[in-house]
């Protein structure tokens, strides 16, 4: 931590406020569900995807559990992504 300057120490402080709202508010959404924030990050990172040598990647079908929890965040959860289309429209709403 020595090494770090203002900046460095402002943003980590930034980084670790916004977390802690996410995280407060996803539990109490889905605790009254009964879904603890373990179980529903562990079932939505269990998507398997592979690249091809063309800039798309394909998602394997989820399992039933995976796809209810995407269901309940409101994420439609695609077969194929093109990496080209899906980083102009981040960078995109990054610019705005």
């Amino acid at each position: 931590m020595r090494k770090w300057t203002d900046q460095t120490v402002r943003g980590k402080i930034l980084h670790d406020t916004i977390n802690t709202i996410v995280l407060l508010n996803m539990r109490k959404q889905f605790l009254d569900r009964g879904i603890s924030i373990n179980e529903l990050s562990g079932k939505t990172q269990s998507l398997m995807c592979r690249r091809d040598n063309h800039g798309r990647v394909y998602v394997e079908t989820p399992n039933k559990k995976t796809k209810e929890y995407y269901n309940l965040m409101g994420v439609q959860i695609p077969s194929m992504v093109r990496v080209d289309q899906f980083k102009n429209k981040i960078l995109g709403i990054a610019k705005m």
